[in-house]
């Protein structure tokens, strides 16, 4: 597994960790889903196919993860997804993220809580407390949820 040092981001890649985080600020998204006692953990960005180019240096700069590309369908344009969610390729991008934070308090704590839920699977595998995997997938799903805008009446 690539582990995350000193020496990121690597040789020849045109992006800052800085402009990473930032990107991911905006852009990023820390989701989890669950079937039963099984959680998956993801980090996926998502842009239109015109920035391809820009979401393949994503995946450049980590060394982790996967692009894939995303057909257009009705009125939706054809998109480029960055996409990391193998349980030894996460601690990449938490230790990314613990070096350069995210500046937003709202998507921090959706990033404490993601990595909340990583670190209570264990690292390896290993498993964790059931209990406290269902309260940090709670916790981020409720950072997760946008709130909805009511019309004003005039």
């Amino acid at each position: 597994m690539k582990m995350f040092t000193a020496e990121h981001p690597p040789r020849g890649t045109l992006l800052s960790s800085w402009f990473i985080t930032g990107f991911a600020e905006g852009e990023g998204g820390f989701t989890c889903s669950r079937n039963g006692k099984s959680f998956s953990v993801y980090f996926s960005i998502r842009q239109r196919q015109d920035y391809a180019d820009l979401v393949d240096e994503v995946r450049r700069f980590f060394g982790v993860g996967k692009v894939y590309r995303c057909q257009a369908r009705g009125k939706t344009q054809a998109s480029c997804y960055y996409r990391v969610s193998r349980w030894n390729e996460l601690p990449v991008i938490v230790a990314h993220f613990r070096q350069y934070p995210l500046q937003s308090l709202r998507k921090q704590k959706a990033f404490e809580a993601w990595a909340s839920l990583i670190r209570a699977r264990g690292w390896r595998g290993s498993g964790g407390s059931l209990d406290q995997m269902e309260a940090a997938a709670q916790t981020l799903s409720r950072l997760n949820t946008r709130p909805r805008l009511r019309a004003r009446a005039t």
